[in-house]
């Protein structure tokens, strides 16, 4: 639905105003996430996680009865479907991230996902240096701001999934708060993040993508190491403003990484572009999530290896249960430490996005 947003709005919305559109795209596009984690904790709370998933029927069998009915028709293109491509691009995402799951284990499985992804990889370039049609116009594909575009995308999915995962989770274990209180804790940097990309629009019309993007990055790497110093009697109000700050910059990047993603890309190429930009983020926040799952759940092992399971003695019980819990806080700030060392990766990035032309 994002994709064809983005590109529906290069038809019908003049090229001076698109850095708006592409913000309030990006504010109702993450509007969901405002009320997401809290919808999410309540049902479990009260029903039981199914409910995370069986919620979304109704929504969508009243938005498919809608666009048959309000949607005009519109001519087919004739446009051939590269299905060999496709199923390259998928085997190379889907084992590529298995491997990253695997990234702390040198096992046989990290080395046939990492072959595989190599592999495809490999028969991707072959397809694509070889082939008329490709999975993407091959032109998109040639555009330097475009590719430089979806990097920073990339790196933007990669901070965005430590942020969106590591609040809730640190939330419900370490301090002991309930799948509620975790989703109203995370409710916080979303409702910042959907009024940073109605900002981020409006900056970039008036300033260009330059400074709302770095202004942008920079208030992420601020949160960050807000939240890298985050003990376990954090509370309000530094919680709600470190969130806040860290939402708002993630916002207000949506609006001037989407402009230099479109702006020179054609009418009829807006829809595969907006799709690979979409994706770019995805691939950063799947590859972010399996990598950071693997590598925190063996760094929580390695620190409390040494401790025992049990023990009679109160006094001994609750020394290792301090234990467990500042091991448990150290891998959650390690987690804030990786996300502010990607976002000011990126910045360097996004400064030559936004400087080329």
């Amino acid at each position: 639905l994002v994709p064809i947003s983005i590109a529906a709005a290069g038809f019908l919305v003049p090229r001076n105003k698109l850095p708006i559109a592409y913000g309030l795209i990006g504010a109702s596009a993450e509007a969901g996430g405002v009320f997401g984690p809290l919808l999410g904790g309540l049902m479990t709370q009260i029903l039981s996680w199914e409910w995370a998933f069986w919620i979304n029927l109704p929504p969508t069998i009243l938005i498919i009865i809608s666009v048959l009915i309000f949607i005009p028709k519109n001519k087919f293109q004739d446009i051939k479907i590269d299905y060999a491509g496709s199923f390259i691009f998928f085997l190379f995402i889907a084992s590529i991230t298995l491997a990253c799951a695997q990234i702390t284990k040198s096992n046989q499985l990290l080395i046939l996902f990492s072959l595989i992804s190599v592999i495809a990889l490999i028969a991707g370039i072959f397809i694509y240096r070889t082939s008329h049609e490709f999975i993407v116009p091959k032109k998109i594909l040639k555009n330097t701001l475009f590719l430089i575009s979806n990097l920073t995308h990339f790196f933007i999915g990669i901070t965005l999934i430590i942020a969106i995962i590591t609040v809730p989770v640190m939330a419900e274990t370490i301090m002991g708060a309930t799948p509620l209180e975790g989703g109203l804790r995370l409710l916080r940097l979303t409702i910042a993040l959907s009024i940073g990309a109605f900002m981020g629009g409006i900056l970039t019309e008036k300033l260009g993508a330059k400074i709302p993007l770095l202004f942008g990055f920079m208030l992420i790497s601020l949160g960050f190491f807000f939240m890298y110093g985050w003990d376990l009697n954090i509370s309000d109000p530094f919680m709600t403003i470190h969130l806040s700050v860290i939402g708002l910059g993630f916002g207000v990047c949506i609006s001037p990484i989407t402009f230099c993603a479109m702006k020179q890309i054609k009418d009829t190429e807006r829809g595969s572009a907006s799709s690979i930009l979409t994706v770019s983020r995805m691939l950063g926040m799947t590859i972010g999530l399996s990598s950071l799952t693997a590598w925190g759940t063996t760094r929580f092992s390695g620190l409390t290896s040494d401790l025992e399971g049990f023990s009679l003695d109160p006094l001994a019980q609750q020394k290792m249960t301090d234990a467990t819990l500042s091991s448990g806080l150290q891998v959650f700030q390690e987690f804030f430490l990786i996300g502010l060392i990607v976002s000011l990766i990126a910045i360097p990035i996004g400064y030559f996005m936004t400087s080329k032309r």
